[in-house]
């Protein structure tokens, strides 16, 4: 049986706030879109939503959404660093992305040395639902 993740684990940012976000995944095909396609893929099949609706979430002042854009999340996850990512996730929580939306929408990364505490908890926070939901 294909191994995938349960539970894909994203940050999102919009400058002042840094925001978790969690995608229940519950068949292989569904994390091949969510790999394959990024992460609103995901989250429309998950929620069921339409694009219209998923762009109504996206628009959301308080909502920034992963984009998941394969080149543009490689730049990020190599700019911030994958030992980085490996170090706060302890490598068992499944990130799939890190992706960082500025409210003029360019893909902007933020300064991991300004927000790492909390990056950490969240992480942490993430790892204890996890747990929870998949009763390790």
């Amino acid at each position: 049986m294909y191994r995938y993740p349960k539970t894909l684990i994203g940050l999102v940012s919009d400058e002042q706030r840094v925001k978790l976000l969690t995608i229940k995944i519950s068949s292989v095909e569904q994390f091949r879109i969510a790999a394959n396609n990024g992460c609103a893929e995901a989250i429309k099949q998950t929620l069921n939503i339409d694009d219209a609706k998923l762009t109504q979430l996206k628009n959301k002042s308080d909502l920034f959404m992963l984009d998941g854009v394969k080149g543009k999340t490689c730049k990020l996850l190599n700019e911030i660093g994958i030992e980085t990512l490996n170090q706060l996730a302890n490598q068992d929580a499944q990130i799939l992305a890190l992706c960082m939306k500025s409210a003029n929408s360019r893909l902007k990364i933020m300064k991991i040395n300004h927000k790492l505490a909390m990056v950490t908890k969240m992480i942490l926070q993430a790892r204890e639902l996890m747990a929870k939901t998949e009763g390790i």
